[in-house]
């Protein structure tokens, strides 16, 4: 339950300051005193500040009661007017001033109870109010994006890193120019395209990208989020700017990586193949040759596997799930790959996981050893020849030593 606020009456006639005063307290109000004059109230209002001030418009002195209503309102204290006087050109002195209430004299005490429980609640909500648009306030000007309210043809707000985006230093800089100075002409079209169609009412990308021109001439890249809203009364755009200048070098950096990358893989004598467990997602021309002939796109979405010796699949799905768990993956002993034409070659090869956006994939590096293989079979043949061709020379040699041992033997027995 709200507190009663504690009230002081600005009344130059005494009779009904006195009878004000009563009927304030007959209600639960505590009355802080009674005023004659506006100097006085004031005095009154600095020795103990009300929670509500009743002013009487017609005031006798140098202040008269709207004046005083003014000064009062600049303290945060909500005013009442009281008067017996209600033509038109008083009521729109009264208007002007923005009042909590206004009660023509005399009263009843339920009708002026009720003016006062209104002006209370209405006082405690612009509070509130503005304690949230404080809030708001220091969270904008906090942001680390630029914030910019753009009602009409005009700015009408601007935070300070905003002003440091653009590099201006005072708000007045901006307030006031045209919602498309900072774009950049080659974007000027495009932004401004989405304007109209954002004040028809169709569907615009919420959040895009455009150059921004700075004080000093030089671009920036921005990204920017823009809103409708209702800003004093009328519709307004609510943006958000963000400067992706670092970003789009850092991308654009990162593309000429790629792009060397690239090259260097599409260079390399090894075959490289980028595949998800299954399907082919990437191959070099290597690769491409060591599967047979043709273009990439014969190969990307086959199953890797279909490449693989039947013989041999279960190794290299050993090796890939190895891959999955470590980075350590020694070399396969030679696999068998069937090639289109279904020619058969042997291939070295080793499995790896790569990090492709928010997806874990599998590159296997492939070395044709088909040549060595069969080199290294034609010297196994070779020294298999070798070996057969010394192992009868042997025997010969064998064969011929006996007999010259026993021709030996019998001569010396010929002798004796």
């Amino acid at each position: 339950m709200m507190e009663k606020p504690k009230i002081l009456i600005v009344e130059d006639e005494l009779v009904i300051a006195l009878n004000t005063k009563s009927i304030l307290q007959q209600c639960g109000y505590t009355v802080t005193g009674t005023a004659l004059t506006g100097k006085e109230a004031l005095k009154k209002i600095e020795e103990n500040r009300p929670g509500i001030v009743l002013v009487d418009i017609v005031l006798a002195g140098d202040i008269d009661g709207i004046a005083l209503a003014e000064i009062i309102h600049s303290l945060d204290i909500p005013v009442i007017y009281t008067t017996a006087h209600a033509d038109s050109g008083t009521v729109e002195r009264v208007k002007a001033t923005h009042p909590y209430g206004y009660i023509l004299k005399p009263f009843r005490a339920g009708e002026l109870h009720t003016t006062i429980e209104v002006a209370l609640v209405k006082h405690q909500m612009e509070k509130r109010l503005k304690e949230s648009e404080e809030r708001y306030r220091i969270a904008i000007e906090g942001s680390n994006d630029g914030v910019a309210i753009v009602k009409g043809l005009a700015h009408v707000y601007v935070n300070r890193r905003f002003l440091d985006m653009f590099g201006y230093e005072h708000v007045e800089e901006i307030v006031g120019k045209p919602p498309y100075f900072s774009v950049h002409p080659d974007d000027l079209e495009q932004v401004k395209g989405y304007a109209v169609v954002r004040i028809q009412g169709k569907e615009v990308p919420v959040q895009y990208e455009f150059r921004g021109i700075r004080k000093d001439g030089t671009s920036i890249d921005i990204e920017v989020s823009v809103n409708t809203i209702t800003y004093e009364g009328e519709k307004a755009i609510l943006a958000y700017l963000r400067d992706i200048t670092d970003r789009k070098r850092m991308e654009m950096e990162l593309k000429k990586n790629e792009l060397r990358y690239k090259s260097l893989i599409e260079s390399l004598p090894d075959a490289i193949i980028l595949h998800d467990s299954e399907k082919i997602l990437y191959l070099n021309p290597a690769a491409v040759t060591l599967f047979g002939s043709g273009k990439v796109r014969n190969f990307v979405g086959r199953k890797i596997l279909d490449f693989i010796h039947p013989e041999d699949r279960e190794t290299a799905v050993c090796d890939i799930n190895s891959a999955g768990e470590t980075e350590d993956v020694p070399l396969l002993k030679q696999v068998r790959l069937i090639r289109d034409n279904g020619e058969i070659v042997y291939a070295e090869c080793k499995s790896s996981t790569v990090d492709y956006g928010a997806n874990k994939l599998f590159m296997m590096n492939m070395r044709d050893v088909t040549v060595r293989r069969r080199q290294e079979e034609q010297l196994r043949q070779y020294r298999e020849q070798l070996e057969g061709l010394v192992e009868e020379r042997t025997e010969e040699l064998t064969k011929v030593n006996a007999l010259l041992q026993q021709e030996l033997f019998e001569h010396k027995l010929a002798e004796e």
